[in-house]
């Protein structure tokens, strides 16, 4: 927890600047972070070690980012959590402190003051808020900006003596500490001045249920010194032509785009449920899991799953509250764990089980889990039979509005686009390129993978919600939204072509409505039929 909010674990264990090292420290293979011969001519490691390895091949080797992280960053903190970091600046070294306090207690006056929805520069943030509590503004921003020497191995505040016993030993202390640490970090990061070419990190304003948020969005300082070195460098990424825009915002020029359509291995069955309700917002009621909208899902998916009476391997891959959901009904071991991250409920547990117990008690084959944002890199899942994903995954609109405000691009289209791209990452954790026996795979939502355009997909309608209205057409509607999907188009994107709402168009689709017969025939002619 202290590493994952920015804290150097090398400095707490390996290298105390007081106290005993780690009983490991001598005979650790990892105590330097290098693995293998230092005159290897192929390096590997962690994106966040990025920085390092371009330095380590210098400008003669070409430097291969795989599946990069977010190159415009986007991270959110509760007000509460930024007085939180104040309270805790007494386990940081004193000269640490007095540096980055003011600057913290200033980002905090002004988010208190500010109109939701307003906008700044973390550095005119901060000097707003100086300005309100008496300070000296340009005084706040230059002492945060050097509360970490330029000679320091990590940016992570630098713990008392008393402070690195505490976090050794206790686990919920050093939670408390790791998430000041992490605030300070990004505050510090935040305040830099940006690379040239660059806007500087931007903040904004959030009430949510009378909740104060505050919300940072900057370029991944890492990954745009790795894009712009003098030296070849090579982006792979499933997503690559939605990764480019970016890119080529941070370099200044177009890069060079490849695109490759590669043919699976074996036969794959896919098939999309469509279903424009199989959303976050009504898939969760204020945070909180809604069965009444799940629980039909599910079922769905081990009724496909049942239908070839071959599949004996299932992988489901949803939200992390799914996930956790499942792994409890399931019995699987890391139950708990999950649901200690997902904060979900005994009450809602206990209701998906009796729900759900028939469907369980049948299915007779085996069940993995993922969950969206956590895909990358699985390769365990390779030998399923068959893989389902529920729910659109789209990424959060304010903060997707916020890095395209960020680099001036237009946002039309682009939130559907992303949540292909992370379907695409999941259906490909069946290896499908290199797989050599018959696969199967299901989408339950409105958003089509990615990969999936262009091949043969089985398009469904899944039932959900009110019946039809007794004057609607419900096989129109049912035919407008194969010919959607099979164009590789979401109801947003439809939606926005003929002049109507999102909602009416899945409602137009499910039956639920009347097509009028002028909205019709821009159906039609949208959707070039």
């Amino acid at each position: 927890q202290v590493f994952a909010c920015s804290q150097s674990l090398e400095r707490l264990f390996c290298e105390p600047e007081r106290g005993t090292p780690c009983e490991h420290a001598k005979t650790c293979p990892a105590r330097h972070g290098l693995d293998g011969p230092h005159d290897a001519n192929l390096i590997v490691g962690p994106h966040e070690l990025v920085g390092p390895i371009a330095q380590a091949i210098g400008k003669v080797g070409t430097l291969v980012v795989d599946e990069p992280p977010a190159l415009i960053e986007v991270s959110a903190m509760r007000l509460a959590d930024l007085n939180a970091a104040i309270a805790e600046l007494h386990t940081f070294e004193e000269k640490y402190a007095r540096h980055v306090e003011p600057a913290l207690r200033s980002l905090a006056a002004w988010a208190s003051a500010a109109e939701p929805g307003a906008v700044l520069s973390v550095e005119d943030a901060v000097l707003q808020g100086a300005a309100l509590t008496g300070l000296d503004g340009a005084e706040v921003v230059s002492r945060v900006r050097a509360a970490v020497p330029s000679t320091a191995k990590s940016i992570a505040p630098p713990l008392t003596f008393s402070t690195t016993i505490t976090v050794r030993r206790n686990v919920s202390r050093a939670e408390e500490i790791g998430r000041a640490s992490g605030v300070c970090v990004s505050l510090f990061v935040a305040v830099q001045p940006p690379e040239e070419g660059l806007h500087p990190t931007r903040v904004r304003v959030i009430e949510r249920e009378r909740v104060r948020v505050v919300s940072f969005v900057g370029a991944n300082d890492r990954m745009v010194r790795a894009l712009r070195r003098d030296a070849p460098t090579v982006v792979l990424d499933a997503g690559a032509a939605l990764v480019a825009p970016t890119v080529e915002r941070i370099v200044g020029y177009k890069p060079r785009l490849v695109e490759l359509d590669v043919s699976d291995g074996a036969p794959v069955e896919r098939t999309v449920l469509a279903c424009g309700r199989a959303t976050r917002s009504r898939c969760f009621t204020r945070g909180t899991l809604d069965l009444d909208a799940l629980v039909p899902l599910l079922r769905a998916v081990f009724a496909w799953a049942g239908e070839d009476g071959e599949t004996k391997s299932l992988v489901i891959v949803s939200w992390g509250a799914v996930e956790a959901l499942l792994a409890v009904c399931l019995g699987l071991p890391q139950a708990d764990a999950l649901v200690r991250r997902t904060g979900l409920t005994k009450s809602t547990v206990a209701d998906a089980g009796e729900r759900l117990g028939d469907v369980l008690r049948a299915w007779q084959g085996r069940v993995r889990l993922a969950h969206y944002g956590g895909l990358r890199g699985l390769d365990h899942l390779r030998d399923a039979d068959a893989l389902a994903t529920i729910g659109d995954p789209r990424p959060t609109v304010d903060a997707e509005n916020d890095r395209c405000a960020w680099l001036e691009v237009d946002p039309d289209g682009r939130i559907d686009a992303l949540a292909a791209a992370e379907l695409d990452q999941a259906h490909g954790r069946l290896r499908l390129v290199h797989r050599e026996r018959k696969a199967r795979a299901l989408h339950v939502g409105a958003v089509v993978p990615a990969g999936w355009c262009g091949r043969e997909v089985t398009v469904r309608r899944m039932a959900v919600g009110r019946p039809p209205t007794p004057t609607a057409d419900h096989n129109l509607g049912r035919e407008i939204g194969a010919k959607r999907l099979a164009a590789g188009l979401s109801v947003r994107a439809l939606s926005l072509r003929v002049g109507i709402s999102p909602m009416t168009l899945s409602r137009y689709e499910s039956g639920e409505r009347v097509i009028p017969a002028a909205t019709a025939v821009k159906l039609a002619a949208a959707l070039s039929w």
